[in-house]
């Protein structure tokens, strides 16, 4: 190419004389402008993900790493997401994009038309698996915990429905509805619902979130009550909205709040009113968490027992897309499989999803590429895990039945046995990534109690 652009240049002096000929001499070279860019879009501890983006179309593009074939690819679209998987932790690799002359794709011979720019890519390293446990029970009968909310390293509340004694040894029929934990020692606590939509003062309540120690939302699943720590005051805007009891909570700050229940139920607080978000479903909606930029929440939901009523939604300015629904795959092929019970993400470009079969990592921009990171198929506690939350996709933490706790760093899962036992079920977590905390039931015919595992880094 360069020596047939120099006789075409080097033609002008013949016709037009010197002046031209200088002139042709400080002419700039014409650079083509690239058809190809790569960028960076984010990394686990084993995996880097990259977005090719392509004016020509279709294209055969090869992607090097180090200076390595990884792989030839034909783009379909100008914007692709590649995912380079079975990397090593805590390393950092160069990346680059190739288009190759489409007769010699695949072939040593084949000729680069063009070559991006490099690209650098760090994976994360793995977080410790060491944590030490402390379980507590609280209530004497007929108690259970739902849901947990993590403040700080000296202040965390559960809520859930706790009946103890009087002083006469009876059991008080006036149920404690959340405890307040202060780094230590757990102290019962009774949250009043007043307002025209309770009619009961001190009820179970079934979710929690917490933004500070004075500023603290909690549900008994047909109403939202704000609580300083000491007082609370009743939200009733959005019990018109509601097709179905509320179960979890969450929000980024007090003016955006989404609450998700039975009956597909779905309701969004954008700091002046309540709306409802037509789910286009009537399963029951059990986990809903978001973005910390707010670009994009996650809600899951699926009906106990029945492996073919499961759902997963994205939701970007208030407008749901099903991404499954009724076990039929709209993005993500085969790629999810079983109840999809809990979502948590901490940045728009991927989510974590926890289903009967295990923990899924799936980037937002993708189809088709959801990842198995880890399974439970095949074992004795197949479809025990229940609660999921996490710090970064090398550090996310997993209970469930029979006290049973697992944790991913980002390469390996460690399951936990100290604390297994057949009669404990965990029903929710919060984690701060120096604390874990999980709460559920000890659970007996008659004599179940509230119980609280705490796990410290």
């Amino acid at each position: 190419m360069k020596n047939l652009r120099f006789a075409v240049l080097c033609f002008f002096p013949i016709v037009f004389g010197l002046l031209a000929a200088e002139g042709c001499k400080k002419e700039p070279p014409v650079v083509p402008e690239p058809t190809l860019s790569l960028t960076a879009v984010d990394a686990s501890c084993t995996e880097a993900w990259l977005k090719v983006a392509t004016t020509q179309l279709p294209a055969i593009v090869r992607l090097l790493r180090d200076g390595t074939r990884v792989a030839d690819l034909r783009l379909l679209t100008s914007d692709s997401l590649l995912i380079d998987e079975g990397l090593l932790p805590n390393r950092a690799y160069t990346y680059q994009l190739q288009r190759l002359n489409p007769p010699q794709a695949g072939s040593g011979d084949s000729t680069v038309l063009e070559t991006s720019a490099s690209v650098l890519v760090t994976t994360m390293d793995t977080t410790s698996h060491n944590f030490t446990w402390q379980i507590d029970t609280l209530g004497v009968t007929s108690s259970v915990l739902y849901d947990v909310s993590i403040v700080n390293d000296t202040l965390a509340y559960a809520v859930g429905e706790m009946y103890l004694r009087d002083s006469t040894g009876q059991i008080d029929p006036q149920a404690w509805n959340a405890a307040k934990w202060n780094g230590l020692r757990w102290e019962m606590k009774r949250i009043p619902f007043i307002g025209p939509c309770s009619a009961v003062l001190y009820p179970p309540l079934k979710a929690i979130w917490a933004f500070s120690p004075t500023s603290i939302l909690v549900t008994n699943g047909g109403s939202i009550v704000t609580f300083d720590g000491t007082d609370a005051t009743m939200d009733c805007r959005m019990n018109s909205l509601l097709t179905g009891a509320i179960n979890k909570l969450f929000a980024r700050n007090p003016q955006d709040i989404y609450a998700v229940g039975n009956n597909g139920c779905i309701a969004h607080y954008n700091g002046s009113t309540w709306r409802r978000v037509e789910s286009g479903t009537e399963l029951p909606l059990t986990d809903v968490f978001g973005s910390p930029d707010g670009s994009v929440v996650w809600v899951s939901g699926y009906t106990e027992g029945v492996p073919s009523g499961t759902a997963l939604f994205r939701i970007t300015d208030e407008q749901v897309k099903m991404v499954k629904v009724k076990d039929q795959f709209i993005h993500w092929g085969d790629s999810l499989s079983g109840s999809l019970k809990r979502v948590w993400t901490d940045r728009p470009q991927y989510v974590c999803v926890l289903s009967s079969w295990g923990l899924y990592v799936a980037p937002r921009t993708t189809e088709g590429n959801a990842r198995l990171y880890w399974t439970t198929g095949g074992l004795s506690y197949h479809g025990y895990a229940r609660a999921m939350r996490g710090q970064a996709v090398n550090d996310v933490v997993i209970a469930g039945a029979e006290g049973l706790i697992w944790h991913f760093n980002g390469l390996t899962m460690r399951r936990y046995q100290d604390n297994q036992r057949a009669d404990f079920l965990l029903r929710g977590v919060s984690y701060t990534g120096r604390y874990f905390i999980a709460v559920g039931e000890q659970y007996h015919p008659i004599h179940s109690k509230g119980l609280v595992i705490v796990g410290r880094r």
